[in-house]
């Protein structure tokens, strides 16, 4: 008598949902900028614990060689509990490759979100793995998560002359997984004519984010970093020798030199000249000593460089990044010199001497 086959059944991926999982998990981080902080997730899951190897190695009493043969990976893994129904991640911190732990992380993360656990019928999933059909099904599920939470492309694709070393820096990791990224956001591109909506970045709250790298500027003069629309020179030093640059090159301007604070519209808060915290009404002037509590470009007439200006400037901004005219807190002496030294003896001559 003939036996009946029974055929095993196989899983597919389902890259739709990996993809929506992954936005699902960038919705819970209340920080929307790259690179992304995986290990917050141990924060937001109560059914998840993240571990390194030399944690276990410490625990165990292992050698991290041995670890490696415990786990059976070299770089990590994801461990169902039955009895308690938590998870717990692995992966190896003695790996001197930065990017290469984090795509660990993101990937075991990929099983954790997708339940790969319960469906595969395993406690364990290890990279590297190779079990069978099926369980290489879930290896590129989670890849295919690990892509979209380090490298969100309706993120990258919005970056202004994106390139693998660009995504390799902005997302921190390997330059193997970025030109990997970058591909596959060019070849959706050229071959099936996908792009991603900015409304997407927007709405998961990228958009401020975006608007940093993309409008991120290096002085050669002053050596400071800055983010501004568009601008012509420097609001530090007012000069022209800028660079435009997504990388953090020299000083951050803004923790550099303390701005006065300012509202929307560029008005002191507290007045930079008599110190009246009394601000809570309309007009441009304090009501105690009259001084002008605005900061904003002096050329509000045409006098300087033909054309006026007269555009509202950030609280620590000496020129403005239009016209290159100085901003009238500086006018006001309210903001010192970009290359002024703290440190420096001070000049006091006898009539200012209270003696």
């Amino acid at each position: 008598m003939m036996k009946t086959m029974t055929r095993m059944k196989i899983y597919r991926p389902n890259y739709n949902l990996a993809e929506a999982k992954a936005i699902e998990f960038l919705n819970y981080l209340e920080k929307k900028e790259l690179p992304i902080k995986l290990i917050k997730f141990k924060t937001i899951f109560d059914d998840l614990e993240i571990k390194t190897y030399s944690w276990y190695s410490k625990k165990m009493g292992l050698s991290i060689e041995k670890v490696c043969d415990d786990l059976g990976s070299e770089d990590g893994c994801c461990v169902y509990n039955e009895v308690n129904g938590k998870y717990r991640i692995y992966y190896n911190d003695t790996i001197e490759n930065e990017g290469r732990k984090r795509w660990t992380l993101a990937h075991e993360l990929g099983h954790y979100a997708l339940k790969h656990h319960e469906n595969y019928g395993h406690n364990i999933m290890q990279r590297n793995g190779n079990l069978d059909v099926n369980y290489d099904a879930f290896e590129k599920e989670a890849n295919c998560f690990a892509r979209n939470l380090i490298a969100p492309p309706y993120v990258i694709f919005h970056i202004k002359d994106v390139n693998p070393s660009l995504i390799q820096h902005v997302c921190n990791i390997s330059f193997e997984a970025s030109w990997n990224i970058f591909k596959f956001i060019k070849q959706g591109i050229q071959e099936f004519g996908r792009g991603y909506s900015r409304d997407l970045a927007k709405k998961m709250g990228f958009e401020s984010f975006l608007f940093s790298i993309n409008n991120r500027f290096f002085c050669k003069e002053c050596r400071c970093n800055f983010i501004l629309e568009a601008p012509s020179h420097c609001p530090c030093c007012g000069r022209k020798a800028l660079t435009k640059t997504p990388f953090k090159y020299g000083d951050d301007f803004t923790m550099k030199y303390p701005a006065i604070e300012v509202d929307h519209k560029s008005r002191a808060r507290v007045c930079p000249n008599c110190q009246n915290e009394e601000m809570e009404y309309e007009g441009d002037f304090c009501k105690i000593c009259g001084y002008y509590i605005v900061n904003d470009c002096s050329n509000d007439d045409g006098n300087y460089n033909g054309e006026s200006c007269g555009i509202l400037l950030p609280g620590n901004a000496r020129y403005c990044y239009k016209c290159g005219a100085k901003s009238t807190f500086y006018m006001k002496n309210f903001l010192n010199e970009w290359n002024y030294n703290s440190n420096a003896p001070l000049e006091v001559s006898e009539d200012d001497l209270p003696f």
